[in-house]
């Protein structure tokens, strides 16, 4: 029985580090969420590795010849980290197509994922303003976090299945 509280203590440790460690990561985010073409975007990070460069790409899913969808590339650029962990990039939709774009940094230790909308021009819709609402909110996805727990929770089940058979002596 006590195997089992201290594993039980160890995997709740386990996930307390891990959401600390995910809370205080890397986040990307996109303003505004939306807009036409002529729209500049703004792409800040935060929790990144100070006074060191960040790799952010921006990229949309266009229409295979197979059918299906695959990643297209609009952007691939190295920004500069300042002191406290953060940076800004401005990209210019001047030349996108109206679509979901995508921004990830692959530098992070997690995958980052911030979303924004090019719309379809001023004279897409006449007569409705464009608010710069709705496209996704940025996300972490703590995949680092969920690998060590799921690790735990392995170990915790093998000790419970282990706890409970009889032991026989070996002959």
């Amino acid at each position: 029985m006590r195997n089992v509280q201290a594993m039980m203590a160890a995997v709740l440790l386990l996930i307390a580090l891990a959401g600390e460690a995910t809370a205080a990561g890397p986040s990307l985010a996109v303003s505004p969420a939306a807009g036409p073409p002529e729209t500049v975007f703004t792409v800040t990070g935060g929790g990144f590795t100070p006074a060191s460069t960040a790799r952010v790409i921006v990229f949309y899913l266009a229409a295979t010849a197979a059918g299906g969808r695959g990643e297209r590339d609009v952007l691939d650029r190295r920004v500069p980290v300042a002191a406290d962990g953060s940076f800004t990039l401005a990209v210019d939709a001047a030349a996108f197509v109206p679509e979901v774009y995508h921004v990830i940094s692959p530098d992070a230790p997690s995958t980052v994922v911030a979303n924004f909308t090019v719309t379809g021009g001023a004279g897409a819709l006449p007569g409705l303003p464009n608010t710069g609402g709705g496209g996704a909110q940025p996300h972490a996805l703590p995949i680092h976090g969920l690998s060590a727990v799921g690790g735990m929770l392995a170990v915790l089940g093998i000790g419970l299945l282990n706890d409970g058979r009889q032991r026989r002596p070996v002959r």
